[in-house]
């Protein structure tokens, strides 16, 4: 992919003067541009106090405000706390939520992450990562302040018996919490009740735990929930023989935290893209129709530092089998040009469009994009430019994007972090940033 960076420019300069001069700028905006109603021109960035941070997830209120949920480290003692934030639709922080607009929770450990954010539609937010070791979950009132109808104070450590961390959440119509548990060994899931205890009647005491592979790794990084009621997982698995590398990993469960013997083998399916190098699931969606779409990336592997990673998406039948009608065999690569590209984050558009939060590397730093997809899998190229993916573009910084949102009016909110260089050292901060659909 060729990014030409003075047509990008000029664009922009053209956009900003348009703006400015508050002539009608729908001649000129097209899908992919940055909303320059939004933030500085389309991208807002958001420091903590002697702190560095960054984002992993975003979500949309109904009301068109964004909530977007990461860890913020502090050098003070070298500890780490969720951080969340809540920006007005124009990118402004809310000053009515939290302190002036943020929230950081600590759990009482040193290290404390925020991986996966969720909403209910009383307004409550609930999170989750990890804390020293033990999945964390957390729910927040409208307000940002902690819920204390949620254990007691608003925060769980989830105990299972083994270290792990809660690497994605997801909320069923009736209000309880399905958490996707990384443990490295087992692809796991806990259900707990509105009151933040565990769900007995879900698996065994509110915890599933499947093993793809008896004595290999496996990991949980995703869940999503059908229509049907079932749970999906996702990640990855490396297989105990035959191969030396990961695969990426599906599992179905019902509402009871049974496997669903009609998806895949017995619940259970894996797929290699190449057979050659790891490959990793990162997140998944679920269509309205039930098919399921899931992004990460897929590798052929020559060794060392010459890894070829690409951004992968995939999308499988209500059984686990891949679509044929998508990509090429049920599944697309995009190379972004560099040897490590992988898609972190998916959301579901209009009109079955897919939309892939990624980084683009370009000359020594990396720069934070979204990918669409049209329903077939092909690269949409009204889309950014005419190659179906669009960057912020920020010179002398590096930007990663790991979180990715569609708006009611179709505009894509990605968000992620925005670190500089400069005489004090490296800072990070949170990045969110708009582009118009």
């Amino acid at each position: 992919m060729t990014i030409d960076r003075s047509i990008r420019a000029t664009a922009a300069t053209v956009l900003g003067a348009f703006l400015v001069l508050g002539a009608p700028i729908g001649a000129l905006a097209a899908a992919g541009d940055l909303d320059g109603s939004f933030g500085a021109g389309g991208v807002q960035t958001l420091p903590f106090t002697d702190s560095y941070a960054y984002a992993d997830e975003v979500a949309r209120q109904t009301d068109g405000k964004i909530v977007v949920l990461g860890t913020a480290h502090s050098s003070v003692g070298i500890v780490s706390d969720f951080a969340l934030v809540r920006l007005l639709p124009n990118g402004d922080l809310d000053t009515s939520f939290g302190d002036e607009g943020r929230v950081t929770t600590d759990f009482g450990g040193r290290y404390d992450e925020g991986l996966a954010l969720a909403l209910r539609p009383n307004g409550k937010i609930v999170a989750a990562g990890s804390s020293t070791g033990l999945a964390s979950i957390v729910r927040y009132l409208p307000d940002g302040s902690l819920d204390p109808s949620f254990d007691h104070d608003g925060r769980l450590l989830l105990d299972i018996g083994v270290e792990t961390r809660a690497s994605d959440l997801a909320i069923q119509p009736h209000g309880r919490i399905v958490v996707a548990l990384d443990d490295g060994w087992t692809f796991s899931a806990a259900r707990l009740r509105r009151d933040g205890s565990l769900d007995a009647t879900f698996g065994d005491a509110g915890v599933v735990s499947e093993d793809f592979s008896p004595g290999s790794s496996d990991w949980a990084r995703a869940v999503a929930l059908d229509d049907e009621g079932g749970i999906l997982l996702g990640g990855l698995v490396f297989p105990a023989t035959g191969t030396t590398h990961d695969d990426w990993g599906l599992a179905r469960f019902d509402r009871h935290g049974d496997l669903d013997t009609s998806f895949g083998d017995a619940g259970l399916t894996t797929t290699d893209f190449e057979n050659s190098g790891p490959d990793v699931l990162h997140d998944l969606a679920v269509q309205p129709d039930g098919m399921i779409v899931a992004t990460g990336q897929s590798s052929v592997e020559p060794g060392g530092a010459d890894q070829n990673s690409d951004v992968t998406v995939a999308r499988y039948d209500e059984h686990g089998v891949l679509d044929p009608d998508f990509g090429t065999g049920g599944w697309v690569r995009t190379d972004l040009g560099s040897f490590f590209d992988e898609g972190r984050s998916v959301s579901l558009g209009p009109n079955g469009t897919i939309v892939v939060a990624a980084d683009v590397y370009a000359d020594a730093n990396a720069q934070a994009a979204a990918i669409r997809y049209t329903d077939d899998g092909e690269l949409d190229v009204s889309f950014g430019g005419g190659d179906g993916i669009a960057v912020v573009d920020t010179p002398s910084t590096s930007d990663q994007a790991f979180g990715v949102v569609i708006q009611r009016n179709g505009r894509i909110v990605i968000a992620g972090s925005h670190s500089t260089l400069d005489a004090n050292g490296t800072s990070f901060e949170f990045l969110v940033a708009r582009f118009l659909g």
